[in-house]
């Protein structure tokens, strides 16, 4: 059996750039499946070029260095164009190496490889069993070629935990400022709102072991002094199993910090909050989309109500949590002054008494592939049908999160749009509420002047906050 190495790649959103925002963390996928791999005795190599500054001939001289008997690349919609540039320079360098895709991109764009014959088979879903067979076929002289079907991974305690040893945590620390430990507790969102665009493949949700939560929290609570992220999209799904795993937290007396992610408004209680609270949880992000109801549950589709948000969060000023409400703008239907709802709405929860919240975001809609927006912006024809190839071919340019297209409803238009998000965060971050609240913070931590100076700069030039825990 030919034992080249499996190779993994992780590739940049912009070649030549490092990634921020979102994609502030390891692929975590693809070090799932690494770590299957190594599981399986089969040759495994993984490059991250998420947070360098490299130039695509940099990129495919270090891919030649390993000389890998197949390579794997696993890409969002936010990485496709690296992707296919990256695919393109490795097939001109080896050109019998067989180069697989996955992700959620692909998933949500099943015929893409017959548009980029670079690669040589795709798969669609998850990739924890299907890749692993894929490269003992390749190693034993039989490539797999076209698309596969993932096999669904219903029980999270059997796979192993990701392959942490690939990843230079340095330099995520150095160029990104990253400070916590990312950690997946679930998989899978039940919920449907209109800009998702989590696959078809993870909609029925999966949850691990807490138990076996906590073991990994144990395992690499070195890497950052105990501090974690969440990367759950509902972190409160299963209230018995959030107990649980709190109370197991508490009962090994683990001294650690974390963030939950995302939390929906009428999935906390009082009881959950003290475990959370008392197990080290210091934060998360809750999605209020819109401040007109309205919007938020016939358009978005969220089915929340604004007397459960009130609710919620008058019950959350009993906590010292750092909570941000996330907004959206432009959503399908939705008017200039059901906007203006929107960024007014902080302000209608600060009236209301409401201390619970210290960040607000407001987001114009990216319309991604395998969401509904997406769809809908097609067939409005608000939305060209061929913006993925448009886009990788640079058509649009070649920063994504500047020059991917909007989805912008009828009777706006994007600097409308923009105006309106620079309006809502200046009528937040520059209220009394806040101030207040950031000088007491500041008085007690000095070094914090300075990034709260650089945050009112982003939002006075660019409209935009530095530091939304959701973008």
């Amino acid at each position: 059996m030919d034992m080249k190495p499996i190779l993994l790649i992780s590739p940049p959103i912009n070649i030549g750039k490092p990634s921020h925002g979102i994609h502030n963390n390891p692929p975590i996928g693809l070090l799932y499946i690494a770590a299957m791999l190594e599981k399986n005795s089969l040759p495994v190599s993984v490059i991250d070029f998420l947070p360098y500054s490299l130039s695509l001939d940099e990129i495919t001289e270090r891919i030649a260095a390993v000389s890998p008997g197949l390579i794997g690349i696993s890409a969002t919609t936010a990485q496709i164009r690296s992707a296919v540039n990256i695919a393109g320079s490795i097939k001109k360098t080896l050109p019998n190496v067989t180069i697989c895709i996955g992700g959620v991109h692909v998933t949500n764009d099943p015929g893409f490889i017959e548009r980029h014959p670079d690669f040589d088979c795709a798969v669609i879903g998850d990739g924890d069993y299907t890749f692993l067979e894929m490269a003992r076929q390749t190693l034993s002289g039989n490539p797999p070629h076209g698309v596969k079907m993932g096999e669904v991974v219903t029980n999270l305690d059997i796979i192993p935990l990701p392959a942490y040893n690939h990843v230079n945590f340095e330099i995520y620390k150095e160029v990104s400022g990253m400070d916590s430990m990312p950690i997946l507790g679930t998989k899978g969102c039940p919920f449907k709102c209109v800009f998702c665009s989590r696959t078809q493949f993870n909609r029925k949700p999966y949850f691990r072991n807490p138990i076996s939560l906590v073991d990994e929290i144990e395992k690499h609570y070195h890497y950052f002094n105990g501090r974690f992220a969440f990367l759950d999209d509902s972190f409160t799904l299963r209230r018995d199993l959030v107990q649980e795993f709190c109370r197991e937290i508490i009962r090994r007396e683990l001294k650690v910090s974390w963030h939950a992610n995302g939390i929906r408004a009428d999935q906390v209680d009082a009881e959950t909050l003290d475990l959370m609270r008392d197990a080290g949880c210091r934060g998360f992000f809750m999605g209020i989309e819109s401040g007109d109801e309205r919007v938020r549950n016939e358009l978005v589709c969220k089915n929340l109500k604004d007397s459960t948000i009130f609710d919620t969060l008058k019950l959350l000023n009993q906590y010292n949590f750092n909570i941000e409400l996330s907004f959206v703008l432009g959503v399908p239907g939705e008017t200039l002054s059901e906007m203006e709802r929107t960024i007014q709405f902080p302000r209608r929860l600060i009236k209301a008494g409401i201390r619970s919240f210290s960040k607000v975001s407001f987001k114009p809609i990216i319309p991604l592939p395998g969401s509904r927006i997406f769809d809908i912006g097609i067939s409005e024809g608000r939305i060209d049908r061929n913006i993925i190839d448009k886009y990788i071919n640079g058509d649009y340019g070649d920063e994504f999160w500047k020059d991917w297209p909007k989805y912008i409803p009828e009777g706006a238009t994007i600097e409308q749009i923009m105006a309106l998000r620079k309006k809502g965060l200046i009528s937040y971050y520059l209220s009394p509420y806040f101030i207040k609240n950031r000088i007491k913070e500041d008085i007690q931590n000095p070094k914090q002047l300075l990034a709260d100076f650089q945050e009112f700069i982003s939002i006075i030039s660019f409209g935009r906050s530095r530091k939304s825990f959701s973008s």
